[in-house]
């Protein structure tokens, strides 16, 4: 039987909205093929995968087509030229209910600079013979033993099947001759799924979640998130906040605050106020200097908020102190204007506090950017890290490069850019999809970001995961003297720049060495001067994680000094390079930017004095060594440990659960918190005078599978709540004897009336996974009821 997550989730996803649509009306005569069945699974001796799908034209007979639809983690290209053989015994065919059979054929586009056919999770795939599709004619179509990530849930199975009528694989005018093909979700058929034992296996992980939690023992019945380091009710009476009310602001840099406290009131409470920035001690409530900085560990992020029954006091030393202690206080207020006389001491235990969003898989707009940094800002976190580019798109203009977004920005089935990603059957595979944020948008996201104490930090990928740049920029990113053949972890075989031509005279050299140049420096310009308490000015991430080991392996160019590196090892000596070359930016990355897959640093790297940050991605196994490796040797690094705090991870293995499995079968809620034990066996693997280069965490939303703005929401929302309770609350209140504060959070998370995430619905107007029932799906079936 469907549970509620199809019911509430699966569903939405199909009728979701998409940004940057363009339609297509020109049509020809629609044909009608229909889905019957979808067997999949592991299902011979070799434990391999296999599809079997039924099929029924019940149109006109098609003379010429080809099949298509999306995979997640799954190609269905046999090898390249013959040299790495990723699907070995892969067999592909079609047959009719007489035997009648035809072998198809992965459908790929020759060169990078023709139009995308098949790329990356977008499969393309055509009989290798004049095979007509009888009018009235049942076929089934095997696809027999793929090399396939992982299954278990709808977001690795196959999807978004449409038929193309042509016989023309490099025809440019795809759109007008893609056509939907009808798969409702009850023809998919897992033959080793059993829903009722994955039932049984989350009520226990719940349980289990429970009974290895620190105990509730709560002094208090507030619901602030993050807890505070201190918080002490100081008597029975209250202050109320009147209808009228004034505000002292007496911190010089903390006029925007005030501010915004103000409108806050307004917005929550229909209180009008009117802020003074000059002594008034007068006001309700007064925002001062906090003269004894040892009372918040001499930490700028730090303040003491004071209700008194007369007065609401705010210390703080900067800023970001006073608009901590005004979002604590708007909790407070969240339950009516009748607050409890408090005391609360708190700053954060992280001076990074972050999330990255994808926004080159799937892009989102500004107004729903800014939803995430409100979402954020709630919750104390301070840093967004903005995926600005991947294979699949760039997503910045700058003016002197425009293909970087009439190419780059731009997919669609038979243009430059591929789809390639488009999951869920929210994104269409007969429609364009576009999307870049200008120069304005950018200035009006930092300083949106900025003013609620949030950093922007940029990413263009590098020198892997480049497609986009590859196919916007071919003639400056394309090495004709490469002759490698390699694949990347997500099946490309085109993705990487000619690193080896760097500051050289070869081949393209110069204009490589320019242009990437140019927009490393101008997309570091673009996001340089922030407010913030800890912008680097001009930083920028430029990636280097997943570089193909076969990458450059036969390309002439890579001689002298490039000839006996490994692929990672070039990689490692390109950014050296670029740090050089670029001394006015501070560039930063994930992990293998300077370290090896292993432990060890790199031999040619960027400095840890030349690096802003440094990301571990790798699961917490093998990443706190890790992690305890790159801050030994001065790098400040950030945890986002995949196991624990890569938000698209799914909730549960239940089948209808969107998002992935491959890093954790549970990636919940009760995952993120656990990032606080993981911190803590980090730092204490870290030599104690290196400890304080462990900066902090991060929440990862990738987006191959995160296709709409309320699957990011779903996704994000609760686990970002263990993130913040993580990232800013002490280790002697997160962890103790190796057991996390599950059933506070989870207590002051609420089951749906009260509590934060009904606070969060009802300031953000957001959706939670699991709304209207607060926190009910990550707790034992007796806690919510």
């Amino acid at each position: 039987m469907k549970n509620i997550f199809f019911n509430l989730v699966f569903n939405l996803l199909l009728v979701g909205s998409c940004n940057g649509i363009t339609n297509n009306s020109l049509k020809v005569s629609a044909p009608n093929i229909i889905i019957k069945s979808i067997q999949l699974g592991v299902a011979n001796d070799n434990n391999e995968y296999s599809i079997l799908l039924d099929l029924t034209n019940h149109g006109a007979t098609i003379e010429h087509w080809q099949l298509g639809f999306y995979m997640l983690g799954t190609s269905f290209y046999k090898a390249v030229n013959d040299i790495q053989s990723f699907n070995p015994n892969l067999a592909m065919n079609l047959c009719d209910k007489q035997g009648k059979c035809v072998e198809l054929q992965y459908a790929k586009s020759k060169t990078v600079i023709e139009p995308d056919l098949s790329q990356g999770y977008t499969n393309i795939l055509r009989p290798l013979e004049h095979f007509p599709l009888v009018s009235g004619t049942s076929y089934t179509i095997k696809l027999l033993n793929i090399s396939q990530w992982g299954s278990g849930n709808y977001s690795y199975f196959p999807q978004n099947f449409f038929i193309i009528l042509t016989n023309d694989t490099n025809a440019s005018n795809y759109l007008e001759k893609i056509h939907p093909i009808k798969a409702e979700i009850d023809a998919y058929r897992p033959v080793d799924y059993n829903q009722n034992a994955v039932n049984a296996s989350i009520i226990q992980h719940l349980k289990q979640n429970w009974l290895d939690s620190m105990p509730y023992a709560s002094t208090t019945d507030l619901n602030i998130i993050p807890s505070p380091v201190h918080l002490q009710k100081t008597g029975k009476n209250s202050f109320i906040i009147q209808k009228n009310i004034n505000i002292n602001n007496q911190i010089k840099d903390a006029k925007q605050v005030a501010s915004m406290l103000a409108d806050a009131l307004k917005v929550d409470l229909n209180v009008k106020s009117i802020v003074y920035n000059q002594d008034n001690y007068n006001s309700k409530i007064l925002i001062k200097p906090l003269v004894n900085k040892e009372l918040i560990q001499n930490n700028p992020e730090g303040y003491i908020l004071t209700i008194n029954t007369d007065q609401i006091i705010i210390q703080a030393t900067h800023s970001a102190g006073a608009y901590y202690a005004f979002q604590t206080l708007r909790q407070l207020w969240n339950n009516g204007s009748k607050l409890p006389t408090i005391s609360i001491v708190d700053y954060p235990k992280f001076k990074y506090r972050g999330v990255m969003i994808d926004v080159a898989r799937h892009f989102f707009s500004v107004s729903e950017v800014k939803t995430l940094i409100d979402l954020m800002a709630t919750q104390k976190l301070n840093t967004l890290h903005l995926h600005l580019s991947d294979d699949e798109g760039f997503r910045l203009v700058i003016s002197s490069y425009p293909t970087l977004q009439s190419i780059g920005s731009t997919r669609g089935i038979g243009l430059p850019m591929g789809l390639m990603m488009f999951p869920q059957g929210t994104l269409k595979a007969d429609r364009v999809y576009s999307g870049s944020y200008n120069e304005n948008e950018v200035a009006d996201l930092v300083a949106y970001a900025n003013a609620r104490q949030i950093t922007l930090i940029p990413e263009i990928d590098l020198p892997a995961h480049a497609r986009a740049l590859i196919k916007s920029l071919p003639n400056s990113m394309i090495d004709p003297d490469d002759r490698s053949q390699f694949i990347s972890s997500q099946w490309y075989m085109d993705d990487v720049l000619p690193v080896c031509t760097y500051n050289s005279n070869i081949s393209i050299g110069p204009e490589f060495t320019t242009t990437i140049n140019n927009i490393v420096n101008k997309t570091s310009n673009l996001f340089s001067k922030q407010t913030t308490l800890y912008a680097i000015d001009h930083e920028i991430s430029i990636g280097g994680d997943e570089v193909s080991p076969d990458a450059w392996t036969t390309n002439s160019s890579c001689q002298g000094s490039w000839s006996n590196l490994s692929a990672l090892q070039k990689s490692h000596k390109f950014f050296h390079m670029m740090a050089s070359s670029n001394p006015t930016i501070i560039l930063s990355g994930w992990q293998q930017f300077v370290q090896t897959s292993d432990v060890a640093l790199g031999m040619m790297i960027v400095p840890s004095d030349k690096t802003g940050h440094v990301w571990v991605w790798n699961s917490s196994t093998p990443g706190i060594d890790q992690a305890a490796m790159l801050a030994n040797n001065g790098y400040p690094t950030v945890l986002v440990y995949s196991d624990l705090t890569y938000f698209d991870l799914a909730y549960t293995p239940n089948i209808y659960e969107p998002g992935l499995n491959w890093a954790n079968k549970y990636g919940d809620t009760q995952a993120a918190l656990l990032s606080a034990l993981a911190a803590v066996k980090t730092i204490n693997a870290t030599n104690p005078i290196e400890q304080k280069n462990i900066i902090g965490l991060e929440g990862a939303l990738w987006s191959e599978n995160l296709d709409t703005y309320q699957q990011m929401i779903y996704m994000a929302l609760p686990k970002m709540a263990g993130l913040a309770e993580a990232s800013w609350s002490p280790s002697d209140i997160t962890v103790s004897n190796d057991k996390i504060n599950w059933q506070s959070l989870a207590t002051r998370l609420g089951c749906g009336q009260t509590g934060f995430l009904a606070y969060l619905n009802k300031l953000h107007n957001v959706k939670y996974r699991g709304y209207p029932y607060g926190i009910k799906y990550e707790v034992p079936h007796w806690f919510c009821n």
